[in-house]
């Protein structure tokens, strides 16, 4: 299965990243790049979503450098938060995004259990 499959399917079912997410925008385009998905989470934060099948470093780059595009944007930084969701976060991913205020979220991507395709 390839990302944009995935971001299609969790276009249409953002529940099983996180309860409560609302996409607002499929492939949202910034100073800095293209979001995968940008929702809006139950307590009304704004949410980054960058899906990565294999993530490396330039994942959490990717995801830094939304977050700032958006505070230029006028949302605050309090506002926003950024999420990898990937099928493996290995311990050097997982130290960046810590280190960055990013949250990483393991997923069985392209498993049967979650893509009813």
């Amino acid at each position: 299965m390839q990302e944009a499959q995935i971001e299609d399917f969790l276009e249409k079912y953002p529940d099983l990243i996180e309860g409560g997410l609302k996409v607002l925008d499929l492939q949202r385009r910034t100073e800095f790049g293209i979001i995968d998905l940008l929702c809006k989470d139950k307590t009304g934060k704004y949410a980054i979503i960058e899906i990565k099948i294999d993530p490396d470093y330039t994942a959490v780059a990717q995801l830094a450098k939304y977050k700032v595009s958006l505070e230029k944007e006028g949302i605050p930084k309090e506002k926003i938060r950024a999420i990898l969701v990937a099928r493996y976060i290995d311990t050097e991913i997982q130290e960046l995004c810590n280190y960055f205020k990013i949250e990483a979220k393991e997923w069985l991507l392209g498993s049967k259990a979650h893509f009813p395709l």
